[in-house]
């Protein structure tokens, strides 16, 4: 550090004892200002040829450049934020601000260009992986909703659609409920649309076991087709098959509030004899029983070898062994959209997620499913038929209210005048109900005057032009006619 730099930092007191500290502050103050103005280095005390434009201080060389940025911690940048007063606001000023919003405008301008092949999307779009699931949803009968960024099932979201394979992973929530123990939630990553429900289920605790994938149907309706036009022969899927009745073809299946046909599946595959009823417990009155198919056990499901990875695997899959073994359960799902109103579906451990998703049809984010005990069933209420097709008309867009007609109390008196020229379209067709009120003109279709924009060969309008697009001979001729010029 320099003689003159350390003079400069120390504040000096006189010692005669005439002024105080404050005083000498003062004068040091204008000491540095007038070696400011006089152009002296703040540093080394030389002529000063440079200036700082964040601090002002003036410096001689780089050296004294680098060491008044660490002595006085300037980063020799200029505050473009830095408040001036209106008796100091000048021209170089306005030029200093003017420069700057025309720099902020060519920033975005070169962002712009340089980044035309990526996927733009605003506040109402969805990224690519989001916007590619949810539509490969919906052509599957699924409609998938996406939450907004920061909550918290869209950031625990991990569902994604596999151009590769075309089929969707879902991600999968299980809420085991029982009334004896206490409820706990297992997730899994891996839910593969073509995997049996069932399948996974019991294996809801590991990492990417090796199940067996299964053929999914693609004979249904779009989602959007069904809520558009509601299908007549409604299945148990939410779709409708339009294909010719074959014979080879599957049996359709009931709806969720009917009886399970008997010669639909083999009594092996349905785990259970065909006489097999489930009646619920009393005091709760269910729409149905619930299908032989429906209640099952764990140890009728296929067993695959799969060891556990991690310390939490392995608390998982004693909870879930634990719930599961020797006990009939049913896989439950709840019914959205329906106001208070809580209804659940139950869906088909022997069939896959796919077509247990159809069944439920609304889907926020990722399924959630619940397993539930065969005592615990009767806690939970089963949707009807037609609050599953309340649930599916949901989504059914609202007809637009036709605007309302112009009258002449909504329009000034000169509008009245303009718009009294004008032949209104709907008395030429006798369907204007509006009679005196209207500001249209009512006459017959021989006095409707002639469009003067189609005599220039230039009506934009065409065939929804309110005047007449046949002249006669006459009118021919009188546009024809060369027009006499006016003298000044």
């Amino acid at each position: 550090m320099s003689a003159p730099h350390e003079e400069q930092q120390r504040p000096s007191v006189p010692d005669d004892g005439t002024g105080g500290p404050h005083a000498g502050a003062e004068k040091d103050q204008e000491g540095s200002q007038e070696a400011m103005k006089m152009k002296v280095c703040c540093v080394c005390g030389s002529t000063a040829l440079y200036t700082c434009p964040g601090c002002a201080r003036r410096t001689c060389s780089i050296t004294c450049v680098r060491v008044h940025k660490e002595d006085f911690g300037c980063s020799g940048e200029r505050d473009i934020a830095q408040k001036v007063t209106l008796s100091e606001f000048t021209d170089t000023q306005l030029q200093r601000d003017y420069h700057f919003l025309e720099n902020c405008q060519r920033v975005i301008a070169n962002t712009e260009r340089s980044l035309p092949h990526f996927w733009r999307y605003n506040f109402k779009a969805l990224p690519p992986p989001i916007f590619s699931l949810r539509e490969a949803a919906k052509k599957r009968g699924v409609v998938c909703q996406i939450m907004s960024e920061g909550m918290q099932k869209r950031d625990l979201n991990t569902s994604r659609f596999d151009r590769k394979t075309n089929t969707i992973v879902w991600r999968c929530q299980f809420t085991f409920i029982d009334s004896a123990s206490a409820s706990f939630a297992v997730a899994t990553d891996w839910g593969c649309e073509r995997h049996h429900l069932g399948d996974i289920m019991k294996f809801c605790w590991a990492t990417n076991p090796p199940l067996p994938c299964y053929h999914i149907t693609k004979t249904y309706n779009r989602a959007s087709r069904y809520v558009a036009r509601p299908p007549q022969d409604e299945r148990a899927g939410g779709g409708t098959d339009k294909a010719a009745p074959d014979a080879s073809a599957e049996p359709p299946e009931a709806p969720q509030g009917e009886p399970q046909p008997s010669e639909g599946a083999s009594h092996e595959e349905s785990g259970a004899p065909a006489d097999a009823a489930v009646t619920p417990p009393p005091g709760h009155v269910q729409e149905r029983p619930p299908a032989p198919h429906e209640l099952f056990t764990t140890d009728a499901l296929p067993d695959v070898s799969v060891d556990p990875l991690t310390e939490e695997e392995r608390q998982n899959e004693r909870r879930v062994r634990a719930f599961t073994s020797g006990k009939k359960c049913f896989i439950l799902s709840k019914a959205e959209r329906l106001g208070l109103v809580n209804k659940y579906f139950v869906l088909d451990p022997n069939k896959t997620l796919n077509e247990n998703l159809r069944l439920v049809f609304f889907v926020n984010e990722f399924p959630e499913f619940i397993v539930v005990s065969e005592d615990s069933f009767d806690k939970y209420p089963l949707i009807s038929n037609d609050e599953k097709m309340q649930l599916r008309m949901s989504f059914k867009a609202k007809p637009k209210e036709p605007k309302p007609r112009l009258k002449k109390s909504d329009l000034s008196e000169e509008d009245q005048q303009r718009y009294a020229r004008v032949p209104c379209r709907n008395y030429l067709y006798g369907r204007c109900d509006l009679e005196e009120a209207c500001p249209y003109m009512h006459c017959e279709k021989e006095d409707v005057p002639l469009c003067k924009s189609f005599l220039k060969g230039n009506c934009p309008k065409g065939n929804r032009c309110s005047f007449r697009h046949d002249p006669t001979e006459e009118e021919l001729a009188a546009q024809q006619r060369p027009m006499k010029r006016r003298r000044f």
